[in-house]
């Protein structure tokens, strides 16, 4: 069903000419495949999509000729019968020439008993076929590219979800990670009280620190447990599913310039698709007006019988080949005000892809800087996660050897978990920021192709 899913095993973060190859995540692409198949919404517009293709084939049906089968039969009581007025005339005949050589009985009643045909009418000429043709396939076209755009949006979502999913999952693994630290200082704390090196404060401290510590694992893993409900909803999924925790996140890059994602999303985006389709359809919408003012000519074949009464006969049968043509000479100038109406759409319609055009260099624009600030940030972590490090492993050998306090050894450790906090949480929004600026430009990784 879809064309870009390579692009997806590096990771939904942009076109591949413009950015640095992501990570693959393998994970994150099966989420997608799933929402995007699973999702009703684009189930419900697959349907619409299938509705107006099948409206090209009633459109281009116009073309076909038309076979049409009438019978009837009337039975009259009280009518004008014309045989009345022939039978004396005739009667009179035979007896001029003394032959019964004229019928005397005849019955003519119109409109006849039966009368029965098959018609054959084939369109020669009708101007309105070609734009309601063009009109059908331009109403496919939009209702495809709506489908796109929701499709874009579900991938964001899911692709936003997963990373908030990712950011708990990280964070709770390193307050796992990290809870043998303050065992360890708890540990050399009681120590150092019972070598009557510190007073029992310090212990106490220890404590509570381990305790704060475990609450915040709790309040993470909380978070995490709603996450990844939020996700499986997204990718239909039972909410108490099982999901696998993201795998680690390398740090991708951003572009280096927003000028080339401004003219993609100029060309890829699907709102400008739409405004194009729109424009394409009221060009369409004006010719159909003006066909209006032309003629129209079929060609008809007629194949039938008639009869004054019930039966059959050979003799009764009739064939008519009919050219028929129409003019609405004047319509009480319909035709001109609607040709007028779809001049003025066109120029609406114009000035909306202009402010559109603006709207998306803003919000590419926007997007681009706030995803190179979050890389600065990340790069802004890194240095602190450093630092901070090397100050934790300065104090606590000196602890150790009862040269520092221990509050600020304390200091120091909630400095380093806060450090390596604040990188997970720059890793993930950068991620996030680059779903974002992907969702803006209309990256192929966001725009998965529709199935017709």
């Amino acid at each position: 069903m879809f064309k870009h899913w390579t692009l997806f095993m590096f990771g939904v973060f942009g076109a591949a000419s413009a950015r640095a190859e992501t990570p693959r995540d393998p994970d994150l692409a099966k989420y997608v495949a799933r929402a995007v198949s699973h999702n009703r919404e684009l189930g419900a517009r697959s349907a619409e999509l299938d509705a107006k293709t099948e409206a090209i084939v009633e459109a281009r049906a116009g073309y076909l000729p038309n076979i049409t089968l009438d019978a009837r039969y009337t039975k009259q009581w009280g009518a004008l019968d014309l045989g009345e007025l022939i039978n004396p005339a005739y009667a009179t005949l035979n007896q001029v020439i003394g032959e019964q050589r004229f019928p005397t009985d005849l019955s003519l009643m119109l409109p006849l008993a039966i009368d029965a045909k098959v018609r054959v009418a084939q369109p020669l000429y009708v101007p309105a076929l070609g734009p309601a043709n063009r009109l059908a396939k331009l109403a496919a076209e939009a209702e495809r590219t709506k489908t796109q755009i929701a499709q874009r949006e579900i991938v964001a979502a899911v692709s936003q979800t997963y990373y908030a999913y990712a950011r708990a999952a990280h964070i709770a693994e390193l307050l796992r990670q990290t809870r043998p630290l303050l065992e360890e200082n708890l540990a050399v704390s009681t120590a150092l009280v019972g070598a009557s090196k510190a007073t029992e404060d310090v212990v106490l401290r220890a404590r509570a620190e381990l305790a704060a510590h475990d609450q915040r694992l709790r309040v993470v893993e909380q978070g995490q447990r709603a996450a990844a409900r939020a996700l499986a909803v997204l990718v239909a999924l039972p909410v108490d599913s099982a999901l696998p925790a993201p795998r680690s996140l390398e740090v991708p890059e951003v572009p280096a310039a927003a000028a080339p994602l401004i003219a993609r999303a100029r060309r890829a985006r699907g709102e400008v698709a739409l405004l194009e389709v729109a424009a394409r359809a009221t060009t369409e919408q004006r010719a159909l007006a003006r066909s209006a003012y032309l003629p129209t000519v079929s060609v008809a074949l007629d194949l039938g019988f008639q009869r004054p009464s019930l039966g059959f006969d050979t003799d009764d049968g009739y064939a008519a080949l009919s050219v028929v043509g129409s003019w609405n000479v004047y319509a009480g100038g319909r035709n001109r005000s609607r040709m007028r109406q779809r001049e003025h759409e066109l120029r609406a319609n114009q000035l909306r892809q202009d402010e559109l055009g603006a709207q998306l260099a803003a919000e590419v624009t926007s997007a681009w800087d706030a995803a190179t600030v979050a890389r600065a940030a990340v790069t802004a972590a890194d240095e602190r996660v450093a630092s901070t490090e090397a100050a934790h492993a300065i104090l606590s050998r000196r602890y150790a050897a009862n040269d520092v306090p221990q509050l600020e050894v304390l200091v120091a450790q909630n400095a380093l978990i806060a450090a390596r906090t604040d990188r997970i949480i720059a890793v993930t929004d950068l991620y996030a920021r680059l779903v974002e600026l992907d969702r803006v430009v209309a990256s192929d990784a966001l725009t998965p192709e529709v199935s017709p």
